[in-house]
């Protein structure tokens, strides 16, 4: 075990050469401090416990290091504060839950798109922008996370017109009561939109967080 460990630190060490000098030059030491405390935390435990881990970290690791990339040709590297070990999990798990559940959103756009009765042009124009927005929130949050929230607006403001409009009435009887046909209404679109919405939000609070514990460059 104690030789596992010496390999799997010495491999971190390693992989964290591949970051830009000016990010390795400032960070590299405390990552690896960190790694190696959690580490030796998981070996306590026992070997299971320091593979799972190790998967974990290392596997995320080259997403970072490409970021860290993409940052420094923004001017932005070497400026990002040392996060706290939980906050980094913290946004870890954030991500890997809106990154699963948008994969349910994917299959309800491919449903939608392949129904028996497919949808109008334009609605099948927002639900590829939605999709689209899914791919790009994989990597860049910020802009994906807006794309989703547009997308899932557009969605119910076109429902809502095309009811008042009378060109739709999709889900709801019209032999209802005025008042219950415009309440349900005002719900079809909602569920409509709201998948899109919540996951749009979603991603722009992970961005936002990530964001607030990466102190802006300097001059």
């Amino acid at each position: 075990m104690a030789r596992a460990i010496v390999v799997y630190l010495w491999l971190y060490v390693r992989l964290l050469r591949l970051y830009p000098r000016r990010f390795r030059k400032a960070f590299a030491p405390e990552m690896a401090a960190v790694f190696a405390e959690a580490l030796h935390e998981a070996g306590r435990i026992g070997p299971a416990a320091v593979a799972r881990f190790c998967l974990r970290e290392l596997g995320e690791l080259p997403g970072s290091i490409l970021q860290e990339h993409v940052r420094e040709r923004e001017g932005r590297s070497g400026m990002m504060k040392l996060w706290n070990y939980e906050e980094q999990q913290g946004i870890t798990w954030a991500r890997r839950l809106a990154r699963g559940g948008s994969l349910f959103l994917l299959a309800i756009i491919w449903i939608s798109t392949t129904a028996p009765v497919p949808p109008a042009a334009h609605d099948i124009v927002l639900l590829l922008a939605g999709a689209a927005g899914i791919g790009v929130a994989w990597f860049r949050e910020k802009w994906g996370g807006w794309l989703l929230v547009g997308a899932g607006a557009l969605l119910g403001a076109i429902y809502l017109a095309g009811v008042f409009l009378g060109s739709s009435t999709f889900f709801i009887s019209p032999a209802v009561s005025p008042m219950v046909f415009y309440l349900m209404v005002v719900l079809v679109a909602g569920l409509i939109s709201l998948p899109f919405i919540a996951f749009g939000a979603l991603f722009l609070l992970i961005d936002r967080r990530a964001t607030a514990i990466t102190p802006q460059p300097t001059a």
